[in-house]
């Protein structure tokens, strides 16, 4: 099985007001995307686990911020509309795949985001400094994950779950935030769990 309704939302950031919501542990970042004004779910705290849960289903975050990075499907991204766009889990395409793609992220190259983390979290604080510059400088901006009407959420590595996630395992079908400076660089933001495995099949 795989998540539902993978894609892209392309656009522009609208807000840096990054709240912590209804006390869970994502940020909602409104974006527009062409005549759409959307909403991405990031997460951006550790989670211990719900009540009567093994340890197994902790949300314990991963997370790297990619400075100076020039992802090798720039030109596939940079043709796209602004918009919302339904992506095929292919490769050769622009669906994202962290396993397969070292050129964005490895799993040695993530920071643990402990459980009982301060607030704002040391993600939150680095989110929220690219937000800033993303309004700033009006850098368009592509975020990866699971489309719904309101714009995009599971904006992080959705492969390699057991438990009650194992459903969603499936390759090139990745969230990941990537921000586009104009001066050949980009800034990419990935997020995944600590439970997760890595190089699967």
């Amino acid at each position: 099985m795989s998540i539902q309704n993978y894609g892209v939302v392309v656009g522009h950031i609208t807000g840096d007001d990054l709240v912590v919501t209804g006390g869970g542990p994502h940020v909602h970042i409104p974006i527009t995307a062409g005549s759409q004004q959307l909403t991405a779910a990031v997460n951006v705290e550790s989670n211990q686990p719900a009540p009567g849960e093994s340890s197994q289903e902790a949300s314990e975050v991963l997370f790297f911020v990619h400075d100076g990075l020039v992802p090798a499907n720039a030109s596939l991204m940079q043709a796209l509309s602004e918009g919302v766009h339904h992506l095929s889990g292919d490769a050769g395409g622009l669906a994202i795949d962290m396993d397969r793609m070292p050129w964005l992220v490895t799993k040695d190259q993530m920071t643990l985001l402990p459980l009982g983390s301060s607030t704002p979290t040391i993600l939150h604080t680095k989110l929220d400094d690219v937000m800033k510059k993303a309004i700033q400088t009006g850098a368009r901006t592509y975020i990866f994950g699971q489309l719904y009407a309101g714009g995009v959420h599971d904006v992080h590595k959705n492969n390699g779950n057991s438990g009650k996630h194992a459903g969603d395992n499936g390759s090139f079908q990745d969230g990941a935030m990537f921000f586009d400076w104009g001066d050949g660089t980009w800034t990419a933001i990935c997020i995944a769990f600590q439970t997760q495995a890595w190089k699967t099949v």
